[in-house]
């Protein structure tokens, strides 16, 4: 273990790593994919959204589609 002006500097290292690694965690989108089919499909997507799981999101922005069959 690093003693000193040294151990200061390594502890200052690990802690920005550690935040900078949180940030960019607690920054990721929570993006959801849903579909529902009248009659043939869970309800839950129009019903209660919030219960769904996120699917893993890599990119900046998410994008809303809503397609209807007419």
């Amino acid at each position: 273990m690093p003693q000193g002006r040294g151990s200061f500097i390594w502890t200052f290292y690990v802690t920005l790593v550690v935040s900078l690694g949180t940030t960019a965690l607690s920054n990721a989108l929570e993006c959801y994919a849903c579909s529902y089919l009248d009659g043939y499909s869970d309800m839950r997507c129009l019903n209660n959204a919030s219960a769904l799981k996120p699917i893993n999101c890599t990119k900046k922005y998410c994008l809303t589609v809503r397609q209807e069959a007419i």
